[in-house]
């Protein structure tokens, strides 16, 4: 499937993927949100990185993703509305807040945690101030009404995979921690934002926990405490090397970053080394970093148009 799908789903004339192909087998280009799902199918990296600046600055706004690109004739920018049915913008303009975490994880994928953290403080704020106090809803008006600074809220005022993606983007990509207890393996790769200077957490791993702790201090400095916990951690910090190492019960794994170094320090609960790593620069991988920098330089928020411009508003 892979070896067919940019044959099918791309072309030179479209900096984006397309939505489906028809029945004759013909790429559809209408902008819509599926296509996050998709970039692991792709293996130009810099095409990816384009299409997901497309993507956020077409269909990401403040509070969230909509389901069809603003300029699209059918775009609707209201779920409700007395202009049409709510069904008519279910799919076609409605903002799905589930959708949120694929699009913060390929920014954060993309180097850009501090775009993606941008969109994960409001999603934080509404958590607290709109709606269910704690809980995230369904579905936004992709515009906010008339008067109005923000969007409305609609659909479900509490959804569960709203909150779902929500904390899945916070633990397995700011956080960065990605358990596979089915091969026994662990992906450490935080990418913590400027903002979050330090913190503490804990987080269950089946039968086990972590418990975390993040300083930002000039240097970078993370440490890991595995309770009943044996796994194999891979270190994934870009630009430097992955490394690997085995965790134990008990054990304490440190990492710090600075000044172009990486280094990572197993302790046993004693405090005793059990093993000491450095990683490099990877020069591929730093060349990748600054190309995608480039890519997404100044990033901006989809913006809404004059509601004139859109046709289901006549």
């Amino acid at each position: 499937m892979k070896m067919n799908f940019e044959k099918d789903y791309r072309d030179a004339g479209h900096p984006y993927l397309a939505d489906r192909l028809d029945k004759e087998g013909k790429p559809e280009f209408s902008l819509r949100p599926n296509q996050l799902f998709a970039f692991d199918m792709i293996d130009d990296r810099e095409f990816a990185c384009q299409a997901i600046r497309t993507a956020w600055e077409e269909l990401v706004y403040p509070w969230g993703v909509a389901s069809l690109d603003r300029r699209h004739p059918l775009f609707h920018p209201f779920h409700l509305t007395p202009h049409y049915h709510k069904d008519a913008a279910y799919h076609n303009g409605a903002v799905w807040l589930w959708l949120n975490g694929i699009a913060m994880q390929r920014m954060i994928e993309a180097g850009e945690e501090e775009t993606a953290y941008r969109l994960f403080k409001n999603m934080n704020g509404m958590a607290l101030n709109k709606g269910v106090v704690g809980g995230l809803c369904e579905n936004m008006d992709a515009y906010p009404h008339e008067g109005k600074s923000w969007a409305k809220l609609t659909g479900a005022y509490l959804q569960a995979w709203s909150n779902a993606e929500h904390l899945r983007v916070w633990y397995q990509y700011f956080l960065g921690v990605r358990p596979d207890l089915i091969r026994h393996t662990l992906v450490l790769a935080p990418r913590m934002p400027e903002e979050i200077p330090d913190l503490n957490y804990e987080i269950n791993v089946g039968k086990g926990r972590i418990a975390a702790e993040y300083r930002n201090e000039g240097a970078r400095v993370y440490r890991y405490q595995f309770q009943d916990l044996s796994l194999r951690a891979r270190i994934d910090i870009s630009p430097f090397e992955p490394l690997e190492i085995e965790v134990r019960p008990g054990s304490e794994l440190r990492i710090t970053q600075a000044d172009g170094t990486l280094t990572v320090t197993l302790l046993d609960p004693n405090h005793d080394i059990i093993q000491a790593m450095e990683a490099s620069v990877l020069p591929a991988r730093a060349e990748q970093r600054a190309k995608h920098r480039r890519i997404l330089k100044d990033v901006r928020f989809a913006e809404p148009m004059d509601i004139q411009n859109h046709p289901v508003m006549r």
